[in-house]
């Protein structure tokens, strides 16, 4: 019996391998397959489940169901078939805006509308995977700022207040939320603006961006819940790349020095090359960890535009993924390789005053039938 998968609606011949199986359930004769195909994720009676409807986005990895004469697989990380999805937008038209937290509990933090000369937001707004709620308000409005945390417990470092005379370049201000309240708490101890980072707001680091007159920095700094101190040198100065992982395992994504397709790789005390993402880029959305890691988007030197380009990272090689829907650059994201967000930024409509779009994404489903 011949299997034809089809994804995206494009169908593609003979790509079922053992690879893509789990060695966990059996198929059974009620269903389309016969004998003893192995699938991931099955009932615990050993057969593929069988679903009454199509139970929707926001599946396991791996996860599998019998539907209308087809069976339905989702896709594991790094398969290069992620979905991207527009869902409910957040309340501010925004670019340099910051976000932390996971896909259904997520956090939009500051912002800014316009350029240089742009008005600063000082709103957070926390999304439960269906809606975007206004959360407390910052102490200090900001663009161009670093992340960590969850929803309950985030921190946020660095940025700028741009404004001419009576703005600020590269603050080194820090504040950490609690799911009601933002408090004013130590600060960086060097001023960073467009500086990437991520981690707990307990083991948090940041690196990079650009420190007042200086661009293109290659510092590091940590933050323990308390303190700041000097962390790992990059071996590559950068301001607009953007990074995920922990303070042990964090990764950062090209970037602006002569726009930059390289990723370094950080341990906690040093930074070392990854493998470089397909097209040199800065200001895409980076979420995951070191070893699951999404680039989506962004800007692109030559030609110059927005990328329509998703990859994935494994710890070793990029893959392609499936495209966004709006291109962007600046903009916020957070959650995981299987199940992301992206939010605001700047699109080739929009311009500098930004948009308040919001794009979910997805591991995909494989749809196996029988020809």
């Amino acid at each position: 019996m011949a299997l034809t998968k089809i994804t995206g609606a494009v169908i593609k011949d003979s790509t079922i391998a053992a690879a893509d199986m789990s060695a966990t359930g059996t198929a059974n004769s009620s269903n389309t397959l016969h004998g003893s195909n192995a699938w991931a994720t099955v009932a615990t009676s050993g057969v593929i489940n069988i679903a009454a409807a199509d139970p929707g986005t926001g599946q396991t990895a791996g996860n599998t169901w019998y539907l209308t004469g087809a069976i339905n697989v989702v896709t594991p990380a790094n398969s290069g078939l992620g979905v991207w999805t527009t869902v409910d937008p957040i309340n501010e038209t925004l670019v340099k805006v910051a976000g932390a937290g996971t896909r259904n509990a997520g956090l939009k933090m500051g912002g800014m509308t316009g350029w240089d000369e742009g008005t600063q937001s000082n709103k957070t707004e926390e999304y439960d995977g269906t809606a975007w709620a206004a959360g407390g308000n910052l102490n200090t409005g900001r663009s161009a700022s670093t992340r960590a945390g969850t929803q309950t417990a985030a921190m946020m470092a660095g940025g700028a207040t741009y404004g001419g005379s009576s703005g600020s370049y590269s603050l080194n201000t820090t504040e950490e939320y609690n799911g009601t309240a933002w408090t004013n708490v130590n600060n960086l101890s060097t001023g960073t603006e467009s500086v990437q980072g991520d981690g707990t707001q307990t083991a948090a680091w940041v690196c990079g961006g650009y420190q007042h007159p200086n661009n293109n920095t290659t510092n590091s700094q940590e933050y323990n819940g308390t303190n700041w101190s000097a962390g790992g040198t990059l071996s590559t100065g950068r301001q607009y790349s953007h990074g995920c992982g922990l303070l042990t395992a964090g990764l950062i994504v090209g970037g602006h020095s002569s726009y930059s397709a390289t990723t370094e790789e950080y341990d906690g005390s040093s930074w070392s090359a990854g493998a470089n993402v397909h097209t040199a880029l800065w200001a895409s959305a980076v979420f995951g960890i070191q070893t699951a890691a999404v680039s989506a988007s962004g800007q692109r030197t030559s030609p110059s535009a927005r990328l329509y380009e998703t990859q994935e990272y494994n710890g070793t090689a990029w893959s392609t993924s499936g495209n966004v829907i709006l291109p962007r650059m600046f903009m916020g994201n957070s959650g995981s390789q299987a199940s992301g967000m992206m939010f605001g930024g700047e699109t080739t409509a929009s311009g500098s005053t930004g948009c308040p779009h919001v794009e979910e994404y997805d591991v995909a489903v494989a749809q196996f039938i029988n020809v």
